[in-house]
């Protein structure tokens, strides 16, 4: 069965960067000390090193993605990711080796040391770096860096390669293992164990184990992006597009458990349970890093007690081996970039920012006397009270276009709610303290005596121009707010076409399941999600 699928898989064009298994190793010291039966580690670190190739999962994908159109015949690419990105390292060392430049769209997270010297890497390479503060200012700044598939004469690669073809040469390596397990290299798992941050991995792995005929392997998915980017309707989706571009509409695919306990307080940010798994597995020669592959290994040991039968982790990170760079390399940053790291000597804890804005958030709340007169808001609303929703409605009118209608106002408003109904407590309270600082407080922070929508729309956009400009609290609410505007603006088909943006990739259907994981009518067997 595996041989057949690899067949149809060969004929997909690909680059040739990954032409030998990667190996399967045991680990009999680590699964004893974790009480499993046993314990295999899946070695995508080693791919690509005859090419010259740093290594890893991603490897797989642009062995097939980059080699058909548009990714084959550009001059280069474009893509997305946080400053130290493994993806744009890939990206990086794939320019090199193809003559071809990269254009870097990247946003901000903590800058371990290992990050650092990804960045370091991706600055000294051919092509130019972009920076924004923020994940969702990036996307609303710069969307045809997400949803176009070009910018120019540069193709766009996806967040994590993980576009289709990607997802088929992470099929190729769920085959390849199948043929390893046939050939005696490794056993059957019962479970296998992979990060999941855009979700191509996962997708293909659980495609192609189904391919062959492996679907009493249960999958463990160890989320380390939030919910909204790893919903379990959008994995399925994926699913379903690769088998139906496979012509293997019906196959049977493994159980899948989602585990999202090892998050931590944001994507990017190391915790101390994947920094111990780092540092336990590094004494065994194993390189993970603490943002993808340090919190799946946190998320099976968390969960070794009730595992039965062996383990197989899939070590998806390049070889922890350096990384040459250019000493000017910190010169060739974005000037904003240059000072964000410049100031990041202690760095700050995301956890104790929120709190602040928590804080800060609810002193505001308290002052309910100047929360009345507010027009009636759009029907349906459940996370934006009145006031919330007169105050963004104010600010929708000038962040989006003046000339945005009051039907075209309250479907923004509704798709703002709707994105809150998505994200937990603590995260709802600090919006409304964003908000709420933009709409009272404004006042204080900028001279003026009104409430914010209150005041005429140039009066708004410079209240929200000279909050951005007072740094700290008064910036992050004038940034919260101006980028829940665009987001909601950006959901909205109406916008699509600026953006040289198509459509949703995977088209909406029925979803019958009780789980609301399946697209199609029929489910299949043995799929379940743990939340």
């Amino acid at each position: 069965m595996p041989g057949r699928w690899m067949e149809i898989i060969a004929a997909q064009p690909r680059l040739g960067w990954v032409e030998q298994p990667s190996p399967v190793e045991a680990l009999p010291e680590m699964a004893a000390s974790l009480g499993l039966e046993s314990l295999w580690i899946k070695r995508d670190d080693t791919l690509g090193a005859h090419v010259g190739l740093p290594g890893g999962t991603k490897i797989r994908k642009l062995d097939v993605l980059l080699a058909a159109p548009p990714w084959r015949d550009a001059p280069g690419w474009a893509s997305v990711g946080a400053i130290g990105s493994g993806q744009l390292v890939a990206l990086s060392a794939a320019a090199r080796l193809l003559g071809r430049t990269l254009r870097a769209h990247l946003f901000w997270e903590p800058p371990l040391p290992g990050l650092l010297e990804n960045l370091a890497y991706v600055a000294s390479g051919p092509g130019d770096l972009r920076y924004t503060d923020t994940r969702v200012g990036l996307a609303l700044r710069h969307p045809r860096a997400l949803l176009s598939k070009r910018l120019g004469t540069l193709a766009v690669v996806p967040p994590g390669a993980s576009a289709l073809l990607g997802q088929v040469g992470v099929v190729r390596g769920a085959l390849e293992l199948a043929a390893q397990i046939e050939a005696g290299a490794c056993p059957r798992p019962a479970h296998l164990f992979v990060p999941l941050g855009s979700g191509g991995t996962l997708v293909g792995l659980l495609a192609g184990l189904g391919l062959a005929g492996l679907t009493d392997v249960t999958v463990h998915g160890v989320a380390t992006v939030e919910r909204l980017y790893s919903l379990e309707i959008t994995l399925g989706g994926h699913v379903r597009e690769v088998l139906r571009f496979l012509d293997a509409p019906e196959t049977t695919l493994p159980t899948l458990r989602l585990h999202r306990d090892q998050l931590g307080p944001a994507y990017g940010v190391a915790t101390p349970a994947s920094l111990a798994a780092c540092e336990r597995f590094a004494a065994a020669g194993i390189g993970l890093e603490p943002i993808y592959s340090g919190k799946a290994m946190a998320g099976l040991m968390a969960a070794a007690q009730g595992l039965r039968g062996p383990v197989m982790f899939w070590l998806t990170p390049r070889a922890p081996t350096p990384l040459p760079a250019a000493e000017d390399w910190r010169a060739r940053l974005p000037r904003r970039l240059q000072r964000r790291l410049a100031a990041s000597t202690q760095v700050r804890s995301p956890a104790r920012r929120r709190v602040m804005l928590g804080v800060a958030g609810l002193a505001a709340l308290t002052t309910a006397w100047r929360f009345t007169g507010y027009p009636e808001p759009p029907a349906g609303l459940e996370h934006l009270p009145r006031w919330a929703a007169g105050a963004l409605a104010a600010a929708v009118e000038v962040v989006v276009t003046p000339t945005l209608d009051a039907a075209g106002v309250s479907d923004i408003l509704r798709r703002v709610d709707a994105f809150l109904r998505t994200q937990p407590f603590e995260i709802r309270v600090q919006v409304l303290g964003a908000i709420s600082l933009v709409e009272q407080g404004a006042g204080l922070l900028t001279t003026r005596v009104s409430r914010f929508s209150r005041l005429p729309p140039p009066a708004r956009l410079e209240i929200l121009d000279a909050l951005v400009a007072q740094g700290g609290l008064a910036a992050e609410a004038g940034r919260a707010v101006r980028d829940l505007c665009m987001l909601g603006h950006y959901q909205r088909p109406e916008s699509w076409a600026a953006l040289g943006y198509g459509g949703p990739w995977v088209p909406e259907a029925p979803r019958p399941d009780p789980y609301g994981v399946w697209r199609s009518s029929a489910p299949p067997p043995g799929f379940e999600a743990e939340s």
